[in-house]
């Protein structure tokens, strides 16, 4: 099982989702409370696997006190998932940009691990003191940090971070307090249409029987994301 979490075994889980505020990720179980009648959610520490399948989706909001947003959902071979938000209110998320940056510098082909958490205010990262409570998510392969890949710039030269968004400004020239997401938005959409490009090549590849093997392997072999995600749906919508 892919999921993970400290102290007594969670159970069999399928689909995870994490929570960019509180730096923590649950599960849906599939079962409801029977008292209240709502949905029993898990908390899980970690997940790790072989990737399989990367979907982008977007989840209008029945609630106009809250924005709409796009979800991107990973999926791993051993019929898991887990999905974070992409975007609020149109706008790309610095929390969701970070992990496709740390996704693109995994290897791909080899299995890893993601782990969401949370700093608190006035806790230490380093010698400086966080200001107010941040959230994070780290991934892992062979058990070590993996560094983030930005890409690079129109010369080729690797960017050392993600696009910043300032501030719009005034008629006056002074900072309004609304910030552009403009270039963050344009590199989430290059980077998840990679990401994606990628994971939909190796998924083929892996379809197709090696000519050095004992052929006989068939499509039921193999997990098709898309029946993940469609399952996924239905437990959210029960």
């Amino acid at each position: 099982m892919a999921f993970s979490q400290r102290g007594p075994g969670q159970g069999k889980v399928t689909f995870a989702e994490i929570n960019a505020k509180e730096g923590t990720m649950k599960v849906n179980t599939g079962e409801r409370d029977q008292a209240t009648g709502k949905m029993i959610y898990q908390p899980v520490d970690t997940i790790e696997g072989q990737i399989n399948g990367f979907q982008i989706r977007e989840q209008p909001s029945n609630n106009p006190q809250y924005k709409d947003k796009t979800v991107a959902t990973i999926y791993f071979a051993d019929n898991t998932a887990v999905s974070f938000s992409l975007k609020s209110g149109g706008d790309a998320t610095y929390f969701g940009a970070r992990l496709i940056a740390k996704l693109l510098g995994s290897d791909l082909s080899r299995p890893l691990s993601i782990t969401p958490g949370l700093t608190k205010a006035g806790e230490k990262i380093g010698e400086q003191v966080v200001k107010s409570d941040m959230a994070w998510v780290s991934v892992k392969q062979d058990g070590e940090p993996v560094a983030p890949n930005y890409g690079v710039d129109a010369e080729g030269n690797p960017l050392q971070g993600l696009p910043a968004a300032p501030f719009h400004k005034l008629a006056n020239g002074q900072d309004s307090n609304q910030r552009d997401y403009s270039a963050l938005n344009e590199w989430v959409e290059g980077a998840t249409g990679y990401l994606k490009e990628t994971v939909d090549k190796m998924r083929e590849a892996a379809k197709k029987p090696d000519q050095h093997e004992q052929q006989g392997a068939t499509d039921d072999d193999f997990i098709d994301p898309d029946d993940i995600a469609r399952a996924a749906q239905q437990r959210e919508a029960a």
